[in-house]
Formats: structure tokens, sequence, C-alpha cells
């Protein structure tokens, strides 16, 4: 994205929490975790990033790099 958009390029669900805005993560992430979870499979990764989205919503949380030890936390379950 950087090289094609430049350094300051903003990824959309970022802008999206940045603003106060529910995401794709919201919509997409959250849907393969419910599918994948109907046949017995896990998707960790899909699973933490929809908390996150959902803290920063409910809670305030700002975007942040810092959300990155919640992240790596929570996958080492």
């Amino acid at each position: 994205m950087v090289s094609d958009v430049g350094p300051t390029a903003i990824a959309t669900s970022l802008q999206d929490n940045l603003k106060g805005r529910y995401s794709e993560i919201d919509m997409i992430n959250s849907r393969i975790a419910e599918e994948c979870q109907a046949y017995g499979k896990s998707t960790p990764v899909n699973d933490v990033l929809v908390d996150l989205t959902r803290r920063i919503h409910a809670s305030g949380l700002k975007p942040d790099v810092a959300n990155l030890d919640f992240v790596r936390q929570q996958l080492k379950g």
C-alpha cells in the first residue's frame, strides 16, 4: 500500500476506527469466525481482531500500535 499510495497511506479499517465508524472487520472478520465455528474450525486472528475492534467502539479504546500487545497476549492464549 505504501508503494502505491505513499508513506502516509492509512488502511480503510484504521480510517474507520479513527473516525468512530464500524469497519469491515466488524462485518467480514466476524462472519468468517462465525462460519468457521459452525464447521468446528478456529479463527484466532479473526477473533482477536473482532474483539479489539469492538473494544475500540465500546470503551473508547484508541486505535494505537500499543494494542498489538493485547493482540499478542490473546494469541498466546
